[in-house]
């Protein structure tokens, strides 16, 4: 009899074990995914000459030179560079006002130069910028992402140069309203992409921050120019485009700014781009 329990115990014990290795597993949680995707909206701009400068009426010192320009086909992002964005590839997030829709600013031009050679390594693509301390080379050959030109972004702003693009998207400053968030409108940076883009779908190419170029300031001359990369040097590095807390003539599409690169600015941000085909 003892043999015989002992028997039908180890049968009862194999049987709950067994049970229990077929039972299923309580799923486990899911892991989320890093963030590690980078992705640039971008449109192309296709190459041509344009009359760059002011031929408006308007205070911009600088400015009112008219010459020709000619330019190449480029790429350049539809949306200013954001918070998210900005924090994915540099890991921080210098911005005066938080949110990551909202377009990164209290950038120094330096990190913005910094932020286009981890893009285009992250992508596989060439490093447009070599950077030695404050010395920064560009080889515009190159394939990799970086800033704008002042010339690309004019002609860019005003839909491949047209005369009638004071800001913009529109000729009339009783229109700037659809297209961009500047001094009449609430008071602070917005997130990108909520106002109407221009012709090239390029959003808050006026208003919302200002946006950082790669030439340093200087006065136009009148003779023509392909492919212009600016002064050789400077003191300052120019910045368009107006913001969130300028007026409607300090955000015309012709308006220039010049900032010191190393320092921030709460109304300063920037855009990418890189080489058409």
């Amino acid at each position: 009899m003892k043999k015989a329990f002992i028997l039908i115990v180890t049968l009862f014990t194999l049987l709950w074990l067994t049970g229990c290795a077929m039972a299923p597993k309580p799923a486990a949680a899911p892991v989320p995914a890093p963030e590690t995707e980078i992705r640039i909206d971008e449109a192309f701009v296709e190459g041509g000459t344009f009359r760059m400068g002011d031929a408006w009426e308007g205070e911009n010192p600088d400015g009112k030179i008219v010459h020709s320009v000619t330019l190449s086909g480029f790429y350049l992002g539809t949306h200013e560079v954001t918070q998210a964005l900005y924090r994915r590839v540099m890991g921080n997030n210098p911005s005066a006002a938080q949110g990551d829709d909202l377009p990164v600013e209290s950038v120094t031009w330096y990190e913005a130069v910094e932020f286009c050679n981890r893009v285009s390594d992250a992508l596989g693509l060439q490093k447009v910028y070599t950077v030695s301390g404050t010395e920064v080379r560009a080889d515009f050959t190159r394939n990799g992402y970086r800033l704008p030109t002042e010339s690309e972004w004019e002609y860019a702003a005003r839909s491949r140069g047209r005369d009638d693009r004071q800001w913009s998207g529109t000729n009339k400053e009783s229109g700037i309203e659809e297209y961009a968030w500047y001094y009449w409108d609430d008071p602070a940076p917005h997130p990108a992409g909520m106002k109407k883009p221009n012709e090239l779908g390029l959003y808050d190419m006026t208003g919302n921050v200002e946006e950082w170029c790669w030439d340093w300031y200087g006065p136009y001359t009148k003779a023509g120019k392909t492919d212009p990369k600016g002064p050789a040097s400077g003191k300052y590095r120019v910045a368009r485009g107006g913001a969130w807390n300028w007026d409607a003539d300090y955000s015309r599409t012709a308006r220039r700014d010049g900032f010191t690169p190393d320092k921030r600015y709460e109304v300063l941000g920037f855009r990418v781009a890189r080489n058409g085909r």
